[in-house]
């Protein structure tokens, strides 16, 4: 590969249904509108989409990258993670990160902030990330990308 420096991009699912089986639930009509404007305004190439089995997480994937997921089962949780968990999932991306890839990852809020605090290894972090927001971490640095509403 390239001398092309390996990049993460950790995405918030798009807005969803709030009623029905909790990985079942699709995005509403909303959120895929507003995903379709991320993916334009984003305008980026990934070599590779992870999520978690909810049904909104690969919708969301789908539509910013236009790849078919590789599904994580550790990137859902439905309440707070434990520290352990959190560095599981780094664990888990960090040889794609070795092989310079660019990979999407999609999840949920309660993994966002721990997760981005542990990959960029600031744990002062503090933001929280709506539906459908993220951050492209670039090597030991991030930019937070909001959805401009």
């Amino acid at each position: 590969m390239d001398e092309e420096r390996s990049m993460i991009g950790l995405f918030r699912h798009g807005k969803a249904e709030s009623v029905g089986d909790e990985m079942a639930r699709p995005l509403t009509a909303e959120g895929i509108q507003a995903m379709h404007k991320m993916a334009q305004e984003l305008a980026m190439n990934w070599d590779l989409l992870i999520t978690s089995p909810a049904e909104r997480a690969q919708q969301t994937g789908i539509i910013l990258t236009n790849l078919m997921p590789q599904i994580e089962e550790t990137l859902y949780v439905s309440s707070t993670p434990s520290e352990r968990h959190i560095i599981d999932i780094k664990r888990f991306l960090m040889p794609i990160v070795e092989n310079k890839q660019a990979v999407l990852v999609i999840t949920h809020e309660p993994v966002m902030l721990p997760l981005l605090q542990v990959l960029v290894g600031d744990h002062t972090i503090e933001h929280g990330f709506k539906a459908g927001e993220g951050v492209i971490i670039d090597g030991g640095t991030y930019q937070l990308i909001t959805r401009g509403e």
